[in-house]
């Protein structure tokens, strides 16, 4: 008897948590992404821990429920590992040219496929996650472009074994494209779709004002006596954001513009800590009020927010690391939890600026189409009647 209330009393509880906790009702998308990848991984790991990348293929496993996106990163490597020792084992076999030549097709037929179907949907109306995914999308194929570019470079100078290499980076590149335009098109839901030049101008304007506001930043902190490895980096990613932003990449150029922003005020903010205590209060600080404005965005059910999402984790995990490391030595980790908290609101503050740019837009096309009914149903009248009177 006692036994049936306790079942009875925990199958209320977890009920309630299913009431209030969508999470747990719905498998978000970060964490589809990462059972997905670790369910076909699985497979392979399965009794084997000779595989390569086994150690990683555990941490994935072990950080899936609570920091889902990193997860699906670090499975990431376990895929790249076996992909790497598949091809090296057919080279082997087969030789080297074989392996190069059969892989060099399929990857060129693949580049050309996800490039009709990127355009495609890039000059389409979409929804603003569908924008998201599309971006990350289009940078990966990017990244698999540059790098079959190399191959063939190093295959001209007969030097196989980089051309292997550069092949074997490309392919894995187009598989996690591959990975997001399934995103892409499971997001584009009709009821959420915007209008492809609103979606293109509204982009440009707002990643143009952050960049500005980021280029301003970087500017106070370049007079400050702080550190300049905070003043590199903000640099460096500001110089990726100009060229995202050249390639009409709107998304991530405003994404890239927030992080530089966030790296700035992290630099100008910083502080010695006193103490590693001292320095886990404040990363405890950070995490909960990025946490506050993060609710804001993962409200509207069209933003995934993938880039917020991956800072965001890592800021709670190295948080986590700081408060299992009792020494000074968790200070290091508290500092990287505040610096990518700071991103993390940055972007999701970016974010808001595209959409409410975006609303606005809507807003304004439908009065000026309302107002501009009028002129016309005047024009309309004023031919009627005219017409009217010369019969009369």
């Amino acid at each position: 008897m006692m036994d049936y209330k306790i079942n009875s009393v925990l199958y209320l509880i977890i009920l309630v948590i299913l009431s209030i906790s969508p999470t747990f009702a719905e498998q978000n998308v970060f964490s589809e992404l990462s059972t997905n990848e670790l369910t076909e991984l699985s497979v392979y790991y399965q009794n084997n821990s000779n595989a390569p990348a086994f150690v990683i293929y555990n941490q994935s496993n072990e950080c899936n429920i609570e920091y889902p996106f990193y997860s699906y990163t670090l499975s990431l490597k376990c895929r790249r590992a076996i992909l790497q020792k598949n091809i090296s084992d057919l080279a082997n076999v087969r030789g080297a040219d074989m392996t190069i030549d059969s892989l060099t097709k399929t990857v060129q037929e693949d580049l050309n496929e996800l490039q009709d179907e990127i355009s495609i949907t890039k000059q389409s109306n979409k929804s603003l996650a569908c924008l998201e995914w599309i971006s990350l999308g289009e940078r990966d194929l990017n990244e698999s472009k540059n790098y079959f570019i190399a191959s063939q470079k190093s295959y001209r100078k007969d030097d196989f074994n980089a051309t292997l290499i550069y092949l074997i980076k490309s392919d894995f590149a187009i598989y996690k494209t591959k990975n997001l335009l399934k995103l892409t098109k499971n997001k584009n839901n009709i009821s959420s779709k915007v209008d492809n030049l609103r979606i293109t101008n509204e982009g440009e304007k707002v990643a143009s004002n952050w960049i500005h506001d980021a280029t301003d930043k970087i500017s106070l902190l370049m007079e400050s006596d702080k550190k300049e490895d905070i003043l590199t980096m903000a640099q460096d990613v500001l110089n990726e954001s100009k060229r995202y932003y050249s390639r009409e990449n709107y998304y991530l150029a405003l994404m890239g513009a927030a992080e530089a922003k966030a790296l700035a005020e992290f630099g100008l903010e910083r502080e010695k800590y006193t103490s590693s205590t001292d320095a886990l209060t404040q990363a405890e600080r950070q995490v909960k009020t990025t946490n506050k404005s993060l609710n804001v965005i993962f409200e509207y059910p069209d933003i995934d927010a993938p880039l917020v999402e991956l800072h965001f984790e890592m800021a709670k995990l190295r948080l986590e690391e700081a408060k299992n490391t009792k020494s000074i030595s968790a200070i290091p980790f508290a500092d990287t939890a505040i610096r990518e908290a700071l991103i993390a609101k940055e972007q999701s503050n970016a974010i808001s600026d595209f959409k409410i740019a975006i609303e606005s837009s809507k807003k304004t096309a439908s009065r000026q189409t309302t107002f501009g009914l009028f002129p016309l149903m005047g024009a309309a009248i004023a031919v009627y009647m005219s017409r009217r009177w010369q019969r009369d």
